[in-house]
């Protein structure tokens, strides 16, 4: 019995015990144990099927393990039945017939695995192209002085967010390496009325030099991790040194000067080299290039002016477009030339032919 057709039963039975609730009037808790009665019910057959189905492949595993994977002969034959003897098979006089539907059961079994596996493996990949696409993507809807502005002020607080857990992580290892000390006078206490006053002074005193040994240990633990301290005491402080010194860049990126011109203006001005597609099993497209631009250009007096923007790779199979992926330019836009990388995480088709043409999304000039 399948876990389709039981659930198919679950649902049958829920829907007549409902319909015979309402004929008869049956309180709640009497329709409960009913229900209980019945799952419990159904649920020894699924257990019933599967361990008959279980002991047919262990027949079959078995029987492929001292050699036989047919039975052509006599010689076969009663190995195969040995073996379900021993195993406990009930083959009911049919051996052969019994080792086919193993064979058949086995090879069910490993087909299952394979997809339940290609399922996981798939699920696994669509999570690592989301995580992908979420941070390819993380600025491709700001413009002008907004995405620097972005860009800088997110670089900034992960340095700042990495300095916090150097330190946070370096205080764990020195708590973890301390131990607490006994309460002595409690433990002397409730040794005292339990077994008399003797034998409370003892165990006050057996705390109190424990204590003693704990604190020396403590204290070895605290020397033995001063080094490490001072270190991340010391690139804490740096990180933080450099996300400070990112304020300025952020204060600049907020008054730099960006041109009206029309992107489609702008964007004749790049060129694009060592394109490269990947297709995934998913349906999901990555597209890099290298990008730069084909002159430069001066407009902004003698502040140096780069081409900023988002990029639209647009991918075609049979001359149909199935997706595009959008492409942020870097930090401080094209002046050099520079590696993009965009991702769309569906609509792509392995095996057909492809191409890619690049459109301006949003593009502008931009001072440094």
């Amino acid at each position: 019995m399948s876990e389709k057709s039981i659930g198919i039963m679950v649902i049958l039975g829920i829907m007549i015990l409902a319909v015979i609730t309402a004929a008869f009037e049956i309180d709640v808790f009497t329709m409960m144990l009913i229900l209980i009665c019945i799952g419990a019910f159904i649920a020894g057959i699924y257990s019933y099927s599967k361990g008959k189905k279980d002991k047919k492949i262990e027949f079959y595993n078995d029987c492929v393990k001292n050699g036989i994977t047919a039975i052509t002969n006599e010689k076969n034959k009663q190995r195969a039945i040995l073996i379900a003897d021993k195993l406990e098979c009930d083959y009911k006089s049919d051996i052969v017939s019994f080792f086919e539907e193993a064979k058949a059961l086995n090879i069910q079994k490993i087909e299952s695995e394979k997809q339940k596996q290609e399922e996981e493996e798939l699920e696994k990949l669509t999570e690592q192209e989301k995580e992908k696409f979420f941070e390819l993507t993380r600025y491709v809807y700001k413009t002008g002085r907004d995405k620097r502005v972005a860009m800088l002020t997110d670089m900034q607080r992960e340095l700042y967010e990495k300095a916090d857990r150097l330190r946070k992580g370096m205080d764990i290892i020195v708590k973890d390496s301390q131990q607490r000390e006994h309460d002595w006078a409690t433990i002397g206490g409730i040794t005292s009325g339990l077994a008399g006053g003797a034998a409370g002074a003892a165990a006050a005193v057996d705390a109190q030099i424990k204590n003693i040994q704990i604190r020396q240990q403590n204290e070895r633990n605290l020397k033995s991790l001063a080094p490490a301290s001072l270190y991340v005491m010391q690139e804490s402080s740096k990180i933080e040194d450099k996300a400070k010194s990112m304020q300025p860049l952020i204060d600049s990126a907020k008054i730099s000067f960006v041109s009206d011109i029309p992107k489609d203006d702008v964007f004749k001005n790049l060129d694009f080299k060592d394109v490269k597609i990947s297709i995934s099993k998913t349906g999901a497209f990555t597209v890099c290039a290298t990008v730069k631009a084909k002159k430069s250009v001066d407009l902004f007096d003698e502040r140096k002016t780069v081409i900023d923007g988002i990029i639209s790779a647009n991918l075609y199979q049979n001359d149909e477009k199935v997706g595009n992926a959008l492409m942020a330019l870097p930090l401080y836009g094209i002046g050099e030339p520079a590696d993009i990388e965009g991702i769309c995480l569906s609509g792509a088709v392995n095996g057909k032919p492809y191409r890619v043409d690049f459109t301006p999304y949003e593009l502008w000039y931009m001072e440094l």
